[in-house]
């Protein structure tokens, strides 16, 4: 029997195209046409290379992705690094006299052998002790300077009690205002010496104590050179004195 009469249509011979059984044309075989040009894929708009296909487990990733855990876990060692830097540099600087240490600083570091105790002097006794004795100095030396007067005749009246009266008590007077300023000037080199030494928290007390020591002997020398001028006290020295 011939195909004709068999109703079935013949294959077609070897090369040609089969056609598609819903009226497709199948695409042509490698060398007989050219390629149809490929749609891109919507997800390339995501910044993955043109052509290469989205990544999916064990896959590799696209060119340019950063695996956002890594960036991350990277972003918090290095803030632990920097934080433990920090650290160091703190416990290997010295801290500064009168203060504890730097804000948000653990108490247990503060350097050892610093006082922390009060905001001046080396205890609170020492500096309530170099603040009186300064109070002491200030009115002492206000007195002599306003009342010049008043102490060559004090002077003057204790040694006629107890030696003789002086023959000059007038030049008591300029001496005691000589023993005034030198006062006054020692009094502020005191105080200027006291209040260093407190800032350091370093020990005072003495301090005032040494500056009036200063002005008392200054005070006894000027005294003994003018009675030592005076020839009612001098001759009064040779005479009880055997010579």
């Amino acid at each position: 029997m011939s195909d004709a009469t068999d109703g079935r249509e013949a294959p077609p011979a070897s090369g040609g195209r089969p056609s598609d059984p819903v009226g497709r044309e199948a695409p042509p075989a490698s060398g007989d046409g050219p390629t149809p040009e490929r749609r891109p894929d919507p997800a390339d708009a995501a910044g993955r290379t043109v052509g290469r296909p989205a990544p999916q487990y064990g896959e590799y990733a696209p060119e340019g992705w950063v695996n956002p855990v890594e960036v991350e876990r990277a972003r918090g060692e290095r803030e632990a690094a920097e934080r433990r830097r920090a650290e160091a540099d703190d416990q290997r600087r010295p801290v500064p006299v009168g203060r504890v240490g730097p804000p948000g600083r653990a108490p247990g570091r503060s350097r050892p052998g610093v006082p922390t105790s009060g905001r001046f002097g080396a205890s609170a006794g020492d500096l309530l002790l170099t603040v009186l004795l300064l109070a002491f100095g200030f009115t002492t030396v206000v007195q002599q300077l306003f009342g010049i007067s008043h102490t060559a005749a004090t002077i003057a009246d204790q040694i006629a009690a107890r030696y003789t009266e002086l023959a000059h008590p007038e030049a008591l007077v300029p001496a005691s205002a000589l023993c005034a300023v030198v006062d006054l000037v020692l009094l502020i080199g005191t105080v200027w010496w006291s209040v260093a030494r407190l800032r350091r928290r370093r020990v005072t007390f003495w301090v005032p104590l040494v500056g009036g020591a200063v002005a008392g002997a200054f005070s006894v020398v000027v005294y003994v050179v003018v009675l030592a001028h005076d020839p009612a006290y001098v001759t009064w020295m040779v005479t009880h004195s055997g010579l």
